[in-house]
């Protein structure tokens, strides 16, 4: 397995985050569409019928063209966070299969550390311990990923 195919949970995890701030944006925006409110006169369904005001809320007719965009480009972006935490987890599954094959335990834990768990190289050594510094644990990976392509 490559670099760039256990750097794909990683990946998937930031365009997930991202995604979520646009869906907030678009339901800031939705929210913040201009609405009309006017008064209309009705009445009562039964006898005696007495006029009364009701107050009307909506979206003005210059806002619906808006509105429509906004509404489809929200459903697209949910359908899409959808989408990618189906990936996240198939991708999740997938490294944790690969990882538990290695045969080494401090590979296995450096792998599991970096790639699933997401942490930087020198949070890597930190939970390792003893005298491993930031690079000794990337080049372990690195040499132990090059001699199993």
């Amino acid at each position: 397995m490559t670099i760039k195919e256990l750097s794909q949970l990683y990946y998937l995890s930031q365009e997930i985050k991202q995604l979520k701030a646009k869906k907030r944006l678009l339901e800031k925006d939705l929210h913040n569409l201009s609405t009309t409110v006017g008064c209309v006169q009705a009445s009562q369904m039964q006898i005696p019928f007495k006029l009364h005001s009701v107050k009307v809320e909506g979206i003005g007719i210059t806002d619906r063209n808006k509105w429509l965009r906004i509404k489809a480009e929200l459903s697209d972006v949910k359908n899409l966070i959808e989408l990618k935490l189906e990936q996240q987890v198939c991708e999740y599954n997938r490294l944790n299969r690969y990882i538990q094959t290695v045969d080494d335990s401090l590979i296995r834990q450096i792998l599991e550390l970096r790639f699933i768990n997401g942490l930087s190289w020198n949070k890597v050594a930190d939970n390792i311990g003893g005298y491993n510094s930031e690079d000794s644990v990337k080049k372990m990976c690195y040499r132990y990923l090059k001699a199993n392509e």
